[in-house]
Protein backbone atom coordinates (compact mmCIF):
# COMPACT_ATOMS: atom_id res chain seq x y z
CA UNK A 1 0.00 0.00 0.00
CA UNK A 2 1.71 3.18 -1.37
CA UNK A 3 1.91 5.74 1.84
CA UNK A 4 -0.18 9.07 1.76
CA UNK A 5 1.76 12.18 2.37
CA UNK A 6 0.08 15.78 3.14
CA UNK A 7 -2.96 15.34 3.55
CA UNK A 8 -4.81 18.06 5.61
CA UNK A 9 -7.44 16.79 8.33
CA UNK A 10 -9.58 19.50 10.06
CA UNK A 11 -11.27 16.74 12.33
CA UNK A 12 -9.18 13.64 12.80
CA UNK A 13 -12.18 12.38 15.75
CA UNK A 14 -14.29 12.44 11.64
CA UNK A 15 -11.65 11.28 9.93
CA UNK A 16 -10.11 8.19 11.54
CA UNK A 17 -13.38 6.12 11.64
CA UNK A 18 -14.05 6.77 7.94
CA UNK A 19 -10.56 5.72 7.17
CA UNK A 20 -10.52 2.47 9.29
CA UNK A 21 -13.89 1.73 7.55
CA UNK A 22 -12.09 2.51 3.95
CA UNK A 23 -9.53 0.35 4.88
CA UNK A 24 -11.24 -2.59 6.24
CA UNK A 25 -13.33 -2.67 2.89
CA UNK A 26 -10.46 -2.34 0.95
CA UNK A 27 -8.52 -5.47 2.52
CA UNK A 28 -11.89 -7.52 2.18
CA UNK A 29 -12.19 -6.56 -1.23
CA UNK A 30 -8.04 -7.24 -2.18
CA UNK A 31 -8.69 -11.11 -0.78
CA UNK A 32 -12.06 -11.73 -2.01
CA UNK A 33 -10.72 -10.64 -5.59
CA UNK A 34 -7.44 -12.72 -5.11
CA UNK A 35 -6.76 -14.83 -8.69
CA UNK A 36 -5.15 -17.89 -6.73
CA UNK A 37 -8.44 -18.61 -4.41
CA UNK A 38 -9.61 -20.89 -7.11
CA UNK A 39 -7.05 -22.87 -5.77
CA UNK A 40 -8.50 -23.44 -2.09
CA UNK A 41 -10.80 -26.56 -1.72
CA UNK A 42 -9.84 -30.35 -2.42
CA UNK A 43 -7.89 -31.28 -5.13
CA UNK A 44 -8.38 -35.12 -6.62
CA UNK A 45 -6.53 -37.34 -9.31
CA UNK A 46 -5.09 -40.75 -10.24
CA UNK A 47 -2.62 -42.39 -11.38
CA UNK A 48 -4.28 -45.40 -12.32
CA UNK A 49 -7.80 -46.42 -11.50
CA UNK A 50 -7.02 -47.85 -7.90
CA UNK A 51 -4.50 -44.96 -7.30
CA UNK A 52 -6.39 -41.76 -6.01
CA UNK A 53 -4.06 -38.50 -5.40
CA UNK A 54 -5.37 -35.64 -3.59
CA UNK A 55 -4.60 -31.65 -2.75
CA UNK A 56 -6.03 -30.03 0.42
CA UNK A 57 -4.96 -26.17 -0.20
CA UNK A 58 -6.13 -23.11 2.43
CA UNK A 59 -4.77 -20.09 3.04
CA UNK A 60 -2.38 -19.08 5.68
CA UNK A 61 -2.61 -16.17 8.50
CA UNK A 62 0.07 -14.71 6.25
CA UNK A 63 -2.15 -14.63 3.50
CA UNK A 64 -0.23 -17.16 1.36
CA UNK A 65 -1.52 -20.63 -0.02
CA UNK A 66 -0.69 -23.84 1.84
CA UNK A 67 -1.12 -27.43 1.31
CA UNK A 68 -1.65 -31.24 2.43
CA UNK A 69 -1.02 -33.58 -0.24
CA UNK A 70 -1.67 -37.45 0.14
CA UNK A 71 -2.33 -41.07 -1.69
CA UNK A 72 -5.58 -42.09 -0.47
CA UNK A 73 -5.28 -46.40 -1.45
CA UNK A 74 -1.72 -46.14 0.10
CA UNK A 75 -3.15 -44.73 4.09
CA UNK A 76 -0.80 -41.58 2.90
CA UNK A 77 -2.07 -38.29 4.52
CA UNK A 78 -1.06 -34.94 5.40
CA UNK A 79 1.97 -34.77 4.06
CA UNK A 80 2.95 -30.74 3.60
CA UNK A 81 2.99 -28.95 0.59
CA UNK A 82 5.27 -26.02 1.09
CA UNK A 83 4.94 -24.02 -2.14
CA UNK A 84 1.44 -23.72 -3.60
CA UNK A 85 1.73 -20.95 -6.48
CA UNK A 86 -0.93 -20.02 -9.30
CA UNK A 87 1.19 -17.80 -12.04
CA UNK A 88 -1.56 -17.26 -14.94
CA UNK A 89 -2.98 -20.52 -15.28
CA UNK A 90 0.03 -22.45 -14.30
CA UNK A 91 -0.21 -24.26 -10.85
CA UNK A 92 2.88 -25.63 -9.10
CA UNK A 93 2.61 -27.39 -5.78
CA UNK A 94 6.05 -28.21 -4.07
CA UNK A 95 6.38 -30.35 -1.29
CA UNK A 96 10.13 -29.59 -0.49
CA UNK A 97 11.14 -32.23 2.19
CA UNK A 98 10.38 -34.54 0.18
CA UNK A 99 11.44 -33.68 -3.20
CA UNK A 100 8.22 -34.00 -5.10
CA UNK A 101 7.03 -31.73 -7.21
CA UNK A 102 3.77 -31.40 -9.48
CA UNK A 103 3.05 -28.54 -12.26
CA UNK A 104 -0.09 -28.29 -14.49
CA UNK A 105 -2.61 -25.31 -16.01
CA UNK A 106 -5.72 -24.73 -14.86
CA UNK A 107 -8.79 -24.82 -16.67
CA UNK A 108 -11.05 -22.91 -14.65
CA UNK A 109 -14.27 -23.01 -16.46
CA UNK A 110 -14.04 -26.54 -15.33
CA UNK A 111 -12.04 -26.68 -12.40
CA UNK A 112 -9.15 -28.90 -13.62
CA UNK A 113 -5.40 -28.68 -13.66
CA UNK A 114 -3.56 -30.83 -16.26
CA UNK A 115 0.15 -31.76 -16.07
CA UNK A 116 2.73 -34.21 -14.43
CA UNK A 117 3.82 -35.01 -10.72
CA UNK A 118 7.55 -35.34 -10.11
CA UNK A 119 9.62 -37.27 -8.15
CA UNK A 120 12.96 -35.56 -7.77
CA UNK A 121 14.73 -38.27 -5.56
CA UNK A 122 14.68 -40.50 -8.31
CA UNK A 123 14.09 -38.46 -11.28
CA UNK A 124 10.89 -39.94 -12.83
CA UNK A 125 7.46 -38.31 -13.24
CA UNK A 126 4.11 -39.33 -14.66
CA UNK A 127 1.29 -37.13 -16.09
CA UNK A 128 -1.45 -36.52 -13.03
CA UNK A 129 -4.69 -34.29 -13.79
CA UNK A 130 -6.63 -33.39 -11.01
CA UNK A 131 -10.24 -31.86 -10.46
CA UNK A 132 -11.62 -30.39 -7.52
CA UNK A 133 -13.98 -31.59 -5.55
CA UNK A 134 -16.22 -30.96 -2.47
CA UNK A 135 -15.06 -33.58 -0.30
CA UNK A 136 -12.61 -36.52 -0.67
CA UNK A 137 -13.65 -40.22 -0.59
CA UNK A 138 -11.35 -40.55 2.57
CA UNK A 139 -11.11 -44.13 4.74
CA UNK A 140 -13.60 -44.12 7.88
CA UNK A 141 -12.05 -42.62 10.66
CA UNK A 142 -14.95 -42.50 13.75
CA UNK A 143 -13.55 -40.60 16.23
CA UNK A 144 -12.40 -37.58 14.42
CA UNK A 145 -14.75 -34.91 15.74
CA UNK A 146 -16.70 -32.57 13.71
CA UNK A 147 -17.76 -29.37 13.97
CA UNK A 148 -19.79 -27.20 15.30
CA UNK A 149 -17.85 -28.09 18.47
CA UNK A 150 -19.74 -27.45 22.04
CA UNK A 151 -16.40 -25.04 23.14
CA UNK A 152 -14.53 -22.33 22.06
CA UNK A 153 -11.76 -23.04 19.11
CA UNK A 154 -9.62 -20.28 17.81
CA UNK A 155 -6.62 -20.52 15.44
CA UNK A 156 -3.20 -18.96 16.85
CA UNK A 157 -0.15 -17.85 15.97
CA UNK A 158 2.97 -16.65 17.93
CA UNK A 159 6.31 -16.00 18.18
CA UNK A 160 9.32 -18.21 19.06
CA UNK A 161 11.56 -15.07 18.59
CA UNK A 162 14.69 -17.55 19.47
CA UNK A 163 14.60 -18.93 16.34
CA UNK A 164 13.16 -15.91 14.42
CA UNK A 165 9.99 -18.21 13.89
CA UNK A 166 6.31 -18.11 13.82
CA UNK A 167 4.42 -20.84 14.89
CA UNK A 168 0.94 -21.62 14.16
CA UNK A 169 -1.69 -24.19 15.86
CA UNK A 170 -5.03 -24.13 17.41
CA UNK A 171 -6.31 -23.42 20.75
CA UNK A 172 -9.36 -24.77 22.02
CA UNK A 173 -11.12 -23.26 25.47
CA UNK A 174 -13.98 -24.91 26.97
CA UNK A 175 -15.36 -21.40 27.17
CA UNK A 176 -14.06 -18.26 25.65
CA UNK A 177 -15.29 -17.02 29.53
CA UNK A 178 -13.23 -18.08 32.88
CA UNK A 179 -10.01 -19.46 33.54
CA UNK A 180 -8.89 -23.34 32.80
CA UNK A 181 -5.74 -25.66 32.91
CA UNK A 182 -4.42 -26.07 29.73
CA UNK A 183 -2.18 -28.68 28.19
CA UNK A 184 0.26 -28.05 25.06
CA UNK A 185 0.76 -31.39 22.76
CA UNK A 186 4.38 -32.13 21.12
CA UNK A 187 4.15 -34.48 18.27
CA UNK A 188 6.78 -37.55 17.68
CA UNK A 189 9.63 -37.58 15.30
CA UNK A 190 9.44 -36.25 11.72
CA UNK A 191 7.53 -33.14 10.02
CA UNK A 192 3.82 -33.05 11.02
CA UNK A 193 0.89 -31.22 11.70
CA UNK A 194 -1.36 -29.92 14.38
CA UNK A 195 -3.32 -33.15 14.34
CA UNK A 196 -0.37 -35.15 14.18
CA UNK A 197 -2.14 -36.85 11.27
CA UNK A 198 -1.16 -40.11 9.96
CA UNK A 199 -3.03 -42.47 7.73
CA UNK A 200 -5.92 -40.23 7.79
CA UNK A 201 -6.07 -40.12 11.50
CA UNK A 202 -6.33 -36.96 13.45
CA UNK A 203 -4.61 -38.23 16.87
CA UNK A 204 -4.25 -34.94 18.41
CA UNK A 205 -7.73 -33.68 17.57
CA UNK A 206 -9.21 -36.23 19.08
CA UNK A 207 -7.51 -36.10 22.20
CA UNK A 208 -8.16 -32.04 22.11
CA UNK A 209 -11.40 -32.55 21.90
CA UNK A 210 -11.96 -34.76 24.63
CA UNK A 211 -9.53 -32.81 26.71
CA UNK A 212 -11.44 -29.30 26.01
CA UNK A 213 -14.79 -31.19 26.66
CA UNK A 214 -13.88 -32.43 30.27
CA UNK A 215 -12.56 -28.86 31.12
CA UNK A 216 -8.62 -28.76 30.16
CA UNK A 217 -7.68 -25.90 27.24
CA UNK A 218 -5.20 -27.63 24.40
CA UNK A 219 -2.59 -25.96 22.19
CA UNK A 220 -1.82 -27.97 19.31
CA UNK A 221 0.47 -26.52 16.60
CA UNK A 222 1.85 -27.43 13.65
CA UNK A 223 5.82 -28.56 13.69
CA UNK A 224 8.53 -26.38 11.74
CA UNK A 225 7.55 -25.45 7.90
CA UNK A 226 4.13 -27.66 7.78
CA UNK A 227 0.60 -25.94 7.77
CA UNK A 228 1.09 -22.63 9.44
CA UNK A 229 4.31 -22.49 11.08
CA UNK A 230 7.33 -21.02 9.23
CA UNK A 231 11.05 -22.02 9.70
CA UNK A 232 14.47 -20.93 8.58
CA UNK A 233 15.39 -23.84 6.93
CA UNK A 234 15.07 -28.13 6.11
CA UNK A 235 12.94 -29.54 8.69
CA UNK A 236 15.68 -32.16 9.69
CA UNK A 237 18.17 -29.19 10.09
CA UNK A 238 16.66 -28.15 13.30
CA UNK A 239 17.63 -30.49 16.65
CA UNK A 240 15.57 -31.91 19.33
CA UNK A 241 16.98 -28.56 21.30
CA UNK A 242 15.44 -26.20 18.58
CA UNK A 243 11.90 -28.53 19.01
CA UNK A 244 12.19 -27.84 22.56
CA UNK A 245 12.61 -23.86 22.15
CA UNK A 246 9.11 -23.99 19.93
CA UNK A 247 7.82 -25.80 22.96
CA UNK A 248 9.02 -22.99 25.77
CA UNK A 249 7.54 -20.49 22.74
CA UNK A 250 4.31 -22.07 23.51
CA UNK A 251 4.18 -22.38 27.30
CA UNK A 252 4.91 -18.48 27.27
CA UNK A 253 2.08 -18.09 24.96
CA UNK A 254 -0.63 -19.68 27.00
CA UNK A 255 0.78 -18.26 30.29
CA UNK A 256 0.08 -14.69 28.82
CA UNK A 257 -3.85 -15.79 27.63
CA UNK A 258 -6.23 -14.23 29.91
CA UNK A 259 -8.19 -17.64 29.56
CA UNK A 260 -5.25 -19.79 31.11
CA UNK A 261 -4.42 -20.75 34.91
CA UNK A 262 -0.52 -19.89 34.43
CA UNK A 263 -0.06 -22.61 37.59
CA UNK A 264 -1.77 -24.77 35.48
CA UNK A 265 0.43 -25.22 32.26
CA UNK A 266 1.51 -28.44 31.20
CA UNK A 267 2.71 -31.29 28.16
CA UNK A 268 1.63 -34.28 26.52
CA UNK A 269 4.54 -35.50 24.03
CA UNK A 270 4.13 -38.66 21.95
CA UNK A 271 7.60 -40.74 20.84
CA UNK A 272 9.77 -38.31 20.25
CA UNK A 273 7.60 -35.43 21.70
CA UNK A 274 7.47 -37.21 25.06
CA UNK A 275 11.40 -36.52 25.08
CA UNK A 276 10.91 -32.96 24.55
CA UNK A 277 8.26 -32.70 27.29
CA UNK A 278 10.47 -34.12 29.70
CA UNK A 279 13.68 -32.24 28.30
CA UNK A 280 11.09 -28.66 28.57
CA UNK A 281 9.76 -29.91 32.47
CA UNK A 282 13.42 -30.37 33.17
CA UNK A 283 14.58 -26.79 32.59
CA UNK A 284 11.08 -24.59 32.81
CA UNK A 285 9.29 -24.01 36.15
CA UNK A 286 6.18 -23.26 34.55
CA UNK A 287 5.51 -26.80 33.49
CA UNK A 288 3.06 -28.04 35.93
CA UNK A 289 3.02 -31.32 34.95
CA UNK A 290 3.47 -33.55 31.56
CA UNK A 291 2.34 -36.88 30.20
CA UNK A 292 4.58 -39.19 28.13
CA UNK A 293 2.93 -41.18 25.74
CA UNK A 294 5.33 -44.08 24.41
CA UNK A 295 8.26 -41.99 25.30
CA UNK A 296 12.00 -43.23 24.61
CA UNK A 297 14.01 -44.26 28.21
CA UNK A 298 16.34 -46.69 29.38
CA UNK A 299 19.95 -45.38 28.12
CA UNK A 300 21.50 -43.62 25.28
CA UNK A 301 19.12 -42.94 22.17
CA UNK A 302 21.51 -44.63 20.43
CA UNK A 303 21.41 -48.06 22.08
CA UNK A 304 17.62 -47.59 22.01
CA UNK A 305 17.68 -47.27 18.08
CA UNK A 306 19.08 -50.67 18.32
CA UNK A 307 16.66 -52.49 20.29
CA UNK A 308 14.12 -50.61 18.49
CA UNK A 309 15.74 -52.19 14.78
CA UNK A 310 15.77 -55.49 16.29
CA UNK A 311 11.87 -54.96 17.68
CA UNK A 312 10.84 -54.56 14.20
CA UNK A 313 12.99 -57.21 12.68
CA UNK A 314 11.26 -59.73 14.84
CA UNK A 315 8.01 -58.11 13.70
CA UNK A 316 9.01 -58.82 10.23
CA UNK A 317 10.27 -62.76 11.25
CA UNK A 318 13.46 -62.38 12.32
CA UNK A 319 14.96 -65.00 14.06
CA UNK A 320 17.35 -65.03 17.18
CA UNK A 321 20.17 -65.31 15.03
CA UNK A 322 18.95 -62.75 12.17
CA UNK A 323 17.82 -60.29 15.10
CA UNK A 324 21.58 -60.84 16.14
CA UNK A 325 22.98 -59.71 12.74
CA UNK A 326 20.47 -56.93 11.97
CA UNK A 327 21.79 -55.30 15.76
CA UNK A 328 25.45 -55.78 15.19
CA UNK A 329 25.38 -54.28 11.52
CA UNK A 330 23.34 -51.09 12.77
CA UNK A 331 25.38 -50.78 16.03
CA UNK A 332 28.30 -50.17 13.55
CA UNK A 333 26.14 -47.73 10.89
CA UNK A 334 24.80 -45.56 14.21
CA UNK A 335 28.43 -45.40 15.65
CA UNK A 336 29.86 -43.62 12.03
CA UNK A 337 26.54 -41.20 12.05
CA UNK A 338 28.28 -40.88 16.29
CA UNK A 339 31.80 -40.68 15.26
CA UNK A 340 32.54 -39.42 12.33
CA UNK A 341 32.39 -35.54 12.03
CA UNK A 342 32.89 -35.21 8.67
CA UNK A 343 30.11 -35.55 6.61
CA UNK A 344 31.27 -36.56 3.59
CA UNK A 345 33.42 -39.26 4.84
CA UNK A 346 30.44 -40.58 6.83
CA UNK A 347 28.68 -40.89 3.86
CA UNK A 348 31.38 -42.69 2.13
CA UNK A 349 31.88 -45.13 5.10
CA UNK A 350 28.03 -45.94 5.15
CA UNK A 351 27.54 -46.82 1.80
CA UNK A 352 30.73 -48.57 2.11
CA UNK A 353 28.68 -50.44 5.51
CA UNK A 354 25.86 -51.24 3.32
CA UNK A 355 28.16 -52.25 -0.27
CA UNK A 356 29.96 -54.40 2.15
CA UNK A 357 27.58 -56.91 3.74
CA UNK A 358 27.83 -60.09 4.15
CA UNK A 359 25.54 -62.88 2.41
CA UNK A 360 24.29 -63.46 6.16
CA UNK A 361 23.40 -59.82 6.83
CA UNK A 362 21.93 -59.28 3.19
CA UNK A 363 19.81 -62.09 3.73
CA UNK A 364 18.61 -61.01 7.42
CA UNK A 365 17.80 -57.29 5.83
CA UNK A 366 16.16 -58.73 2.75
CA UNK A 367 13.73 -61.11 4.99
CA UNK A 368 12.77 -57.96 7.49
CA UNK A 369 12.54 -55.06 4.70
CA UNK A 370 15.25 -52.77 6.79
CA UNK A 371 17.18 -49.72 5.36
CA UNK A 372 14.41 -47.03 5.77
CA UNK A 373 13.34 -44.69 8.34
CA UNK A 374 16.91 -44.17 10.49
CA UNK A 375 18.66 -46.60 8.31
CA UNK A 376 18.50 -43.81 5.32
CA UNK A 377 21.89 -42.79 5.00
CA UNK A 378 20.18 -39.27 3.96
CA UNK A 379 18.27 -38.92 7.09
CA UNK A 380 20.81 -40.53 9.53
CA UNK A 381 23.25 -37.89 8.48
CA UNK A 382 20.79 -34.68 9.17
CA UNK A 383 21.38 -32.47 12.35
CA UNK A 384 18.53 -33.57 13.80
CA UNK A 385 19.33 -37.67 13.78
CA UNK A 386 22.92 -36.91 14.63
CA UNK A 387 21.63 -34.89 18.04
CA UNK A 388 18.82 -37.26 18.84
CA UNK A 389 21.14 -39.87 18.69
CA UNK A 390 23.66 -38.47 21.50
CA UNK A 391 21.15 -38.12 23.71
CA UNK A 392 20.20 -40.09 26.95
CA UNK A 393 15.87 -39.31 27.93
CA UNK A 394 17.13 -40.27 31.37
CA UNK A 395 19.52 -37.87 32.06
CA UNK A 396 16.01 -35.43 31.41
CA UNK A 397 13.66 -37.75 33.39
CA UNK A 398 16.22 -37.71 36.04
CA UNK A 399 15.52 -33.76 36.48
CA UNK A 400 11.63 -33.56 36.37
CA UNK A 401 9.94 -32.74 39.68
CA UNK A 402 6.49 -32.13 38.32
CA UNK A 403 4.63 -34.68 38.01
CA UNK A 404 4.23 -37.48 35.43
CA UNK A 405 1.67 -40.39 33.72
CA UNK A 406 3.69 -42.34 31.03
CA UNK A 407 1.48 -44.33 29.28
CA UNK A 408 3.06 -47.38 26.55
CA UNK A 409 1.59 -50.01 24.65
CA UNK A 410 2.64 -54.34 25.12
CA UNK A 411 2.07 -53.73 21.15
CA UNK A 412 4.12 -50.56 20.83
CA UNK A 413 7.10 -52.17 18.48
CA UNK A 414 9.63 -49.28 19.16
CA UNK A 415 10.86 -50.73 21.78
CA UNK A 416 9.77 -53.02 24.92
CA UNK A 417 7.01 -51.45 26.71
CA UNK A 418 7.62 -52.51 29.83
CA UNK A 419 11.69 -51.84 29.96
CA UNK A 420 10.65 -48.36 29.11
CA UNK A 421 8.15 -47.35 31.43
CA UNK A 422 10.43 -49.20 34.45
CA UNK A 423 13.30 -47.02 32.98
CA UNK A 424 10.68 -43.54 33.34
CA UNK A 425 10.13 -44.49 36.90
CA UNK A 426 13.27 -45.59 38.14
CA UNK A 427 14.66 -42.16 36.52
CA UNK A 428 12.15 -40.01 37.84
CA UNK A 429 11.99 -41.19 41.60
CA UNK A 430 16.24 -41.49 41.38
CA UNK A 431 15.95 -37.64 40.81
CA UNK A 432 13.67 -37.60 43.82
CA UNK A 433 9.91 -37.73 42.11
CA UNK A 434 7.93 -39.90 43.27
CA UNK A 435 4.56 -38.31 42.24
CA UNK A 436 4.50 -40.62 38.84
CA UNK A 437 2.15 -42.85 37.33
CA UNK A 438 3.13 -45.66 35.36
CA UNK A 439 0.89 -47.68 33.32
CA UNK A 440 1.54 -50.30 30.17
CA UNK A 441 -1.66 -50.54 28.06
CA UNK A 442 -2.62 -54.19 26.93
CA UNK A 443 -2.65 -54.79 22.92
CA UNK A 444 -1.99 -51.07 22.01
CA UNK A 445 0.06 -49.78 19.85
CA UNK A 446 2.77 -47.23 19.01
CA UNK A 447 0.09 -44.73 18.28
CA UNK A 448 -2.12 -45.92 20.88
CA UNK A 449 -4.69 -48.06 18.68
CA UNK A 450 -6.03 -51.24 19.85
CA UNK A 451 -4.33 -54.35 17.77
CA UNK A 452 -6.13 -57.02 16.72
CA UNK A 453 -6.12 -59.80 14.48
CA UNK A 454 -8.55 -58.82 11.96
CA UNK A 455 -7.03 -55.06 12.32
CA UNK A 456 -3.88 -54.80 11.30
CA UNK A 457 -3.94 -53.80 7.52
CA UNK A 458 -6.66 -50.90 8.60
CA UNK A 459 -7.02 -49.65 11.86
CA UNK A 460 -10.11 -47.55 12.18
CA UNK A 461 -9.68 -46.60 15.84
CA UNK A 462 -8.00 -43.41 16.42
CA UNK A 463 -7.24 -44.11 19.84
CA UNK A 464 -7.81 -46.78 22.42
CA UNK A 465 -10.43 -45.49 24.54
CA UNK A 466 -8.62 -46.87 27.74
CA UNK A 467 -5.63 -44.90 26.32
CA UNK A 468 -7.93 -41.39 25.86
CA UNK A 469 -9.69 -42.27 29.12
CA UNK A 470 -6.39 -42.33 31.63
CA UNK A 471 -5.14 -39.53 30.15
CA UNK A 472 -8.52 -37.43 30.67
CA UNK A 473 -8.87 -39.17 34.28
CA UNK A 474 -5.57 -38.26 35.27
CA UNK A 475 -5.41 -34.80 34.10
CA UNK A 476 -8.85 -33.89 35.93
CA UNK A 477 -7.18 -35.54 39.06
CA UNK A 478 -3.99 -33.00 38.95
CA UNK A 479 -6.20 -29.83 38.35
CA UNK A 480 -9.20 -30.85 40.74
CA UNK A 481 -11.63 -30.77 37.93
CA UNK A 482 -15.22 -32.87 38.90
Amino acid sequence: MKRIHNIKITSRLSFLPAMIYFLSFAISCHHAERPDNVLIGNWLGAIDPDVHVYYEISRKWDGSLMGYNGIIEFKLSGLPVEVVTLKQDTVRFEELESNQRYAGILNRDSLTIRGRYTNLNINASWPLNFHRVDSLPLPSRPQTPQKPFPYYDEDVVYENKAAGINIAGTLTLPDKKGVFPAVLLITGSGQQNRDEEMAFHHLFLVIADQLTRNGIGVLRVDDRGIGGTTRTGPFFNSTTKDLESDVLAGVQYLKNRKEIDPGKIGLIGHSEGGLIASMAAAESPDIAFIILMASPAGGKFSDGIIRQDSVGARAKGADDSETVTIMDWCARFYQIVLNEGNRDVARKEMKQLYDQRTDEEKKAFEKTGLGGGSLDIDYALTPHFKYLLSLNPDDFLKHVKCPVLAIMGDKDISGSSKSTLKAIENSLKSGGNNNCKIQELTNINHGFQTVRQDNTGNIEETIAPVGLNIITSWLKEQNKLH
